[in-house]
């Protein structure tokens, strides 16, 4: 879905601008923007490394499909073209 990010960033502005309108205090955003931006890629990060480290360990046989074949014909159709 090339269009996904639009989607989001539509849904992103109408949410702003809901709590805006609703008096919610919004200058927030803007004072703490580079605390959020900060705690963000921190948490990308570590969520990445524990991935990664949960996919060294993983059980074949349990956790992951035998040479990453699923077998099911809707996910791939998805994963290749879309």
């Amino acid at each position: 879905m090339w269009y996904a990010g639009f989607i989001a960033f539509i849904a992103s502005v109408l949410v702003f601008l809901l709590l805006a309108v609703l008096g919610v205090p919004v200058h927030v955003v803007y004072h703490k923007f580079l605390s959020l931006a900060v705690t963000s890629i921190i948490f990308s990060f570590v969520l990445a490394l524990f991935l990664y480290h949960k996919s060294l360990h993983a059980v074949i046989n349990d956790d992951l499909a035998s040479g990453g074949n699923t077998g099911k014909k809707v996910y791939w159709f998805l994963i290749m073209y879309c």
